[in-house]
């Protein structure tokens, strides 16, 4: 093979690449953050309900709506578990209107036997 063209296809492949990871990688970057996940307030709580936050000490099954009734458990706390789980994002957290819709899911909340 011609060395000049070798020299050439050689500086082709390696800014290719560059170009291929200058893409790929803000994008994995961008990926990563995204790995949250938001739901509702009725979903979170049946992901409760499901014992999806055992883990965070968030009462399950028959023991989540008493827990909540007797103030063992909180619309911020479920929220707060949320978070820690990537579930819903930071800021989550200071949205005064979505802890009040968990806390009115939670409050009404029907446990099916």
């Amino acid at each position: 093979m011609n060395p000049l063209f070798r020299t050439l296809a050689t500086g082709l492949t390696t800014a290719t690449a560059a170009i291929l990871l200058s893409i790929a990688l803000p994008t994995a970057a961008r990926a990563e953050k995204v790995k949250q996940v938001a739901y509702n307030p009725f979903q979170l709580v049946s992901l409760a309900e499901q014992g999806t936050f055992a883990e965070q000490d968030i009462p399950s099954y028959q023991a989540l709506t008493p827990a909540y009734e007797t103030g063992e458990l909180t619309g911020l706390e479920l929220v707060q578990a949320a978070v820690a789980t990537n579930r819903l994002p930071q800021s989550s957290l200071s949205d005064q209107a979505y802890i009040n819709a968990v806390d009115n899911q939670l409050a009404h909340w029907e446990i099916d036997d």
